[in-house]
């Protein structure tokens, strides 16, 4: 059923019987997540025109980022139970700004003071050349750009990543800091791709 129907599901917090929420992102070509609560169980869909293509749960709300570039946050109605959604920062870019790369995921986590963090992933296919034109390869290059949300002017700028680690995959993004976790050692980036698609990137 994942793969085909739902990519990943996101919980409000470690479940426990009474108190949770969870939302689910379903498919590109399905598009619209979907909402299930303690107080209502049964999976409801959400309205989303562009398509959800990764969410967190942050500061007691849901968080999205549209195929398109559109950061949303969602709220339920007490009332009807149904999630609605409503933009709460500048659109991410939906093409990367040097035409030599294309821009391939988004992805939304917290950075370690607590505001929202978007991580783009690019890729650029280049050529090494090697001793003899008959040597040469055609490699795929992973880029990848971290930007914060400062809230207070209303735009995204680019992250300072001194002293923080960021683990990037389908599953779940997160930001921590190198200092609290001295098993890290800084200055090492390095990426690992498992047989299950998930991308785990340490970025300091």
């Amino acid at each position: 059923m994942r793969q085909s129907f739902y990519r990943k599901v996101v919980l409000s917090a470690p479940p426990r019987p009474g108190s949770y929420a969870a939302m689910l992102i379903t498919d590109r070509l399905i598009g619209a997540p979907a909402f299930a609560t303690a107080e209502d169980p049964a999976w409801r869909m959400a309205r989303s025109p562009d398509g959800v293509e990764d969410a967190i749960h942050h500061d007691g709300r849901f968080y999205s980022v549209t195929y398109t570039g559109r950061v949303e946050a969602w709220q339920r109605n007490d009332e009807t139970g149904e999630f609605t959604s409503q933009v709460v920062a500048p659109a991410l870019a939906a093409t990367a700004d040097d035409e030599k790369k294309h821009l391939r995921r988004r992805y939304l986590a917290a950075s370690t003071d607590g505001r929202l963090m978007a991580v783009l992933k690019h890729t650029e296919v280049v050529v090494e050349e090697g001793r003899y034109s008959y040597m040469n390869k055609v490699v795929t290059r992973v880029h990848f750009e971290v930007q914060v949300l400062d809230q207070a002017n209303g735009r995204w700028e680019a992250a300072d990543m001194g002293g923080a680690a960021l683990f990037v995959g389908v599953n779940s993004t997160v930001c921590v800091s190198a200092r609290e976790h001295r098993g890290i050692e800084l200055w090492l980036l390095f990426q690992f791709l498992t047989t299950c698609g998930m991308l785990l990137c340490l970025a300091y």
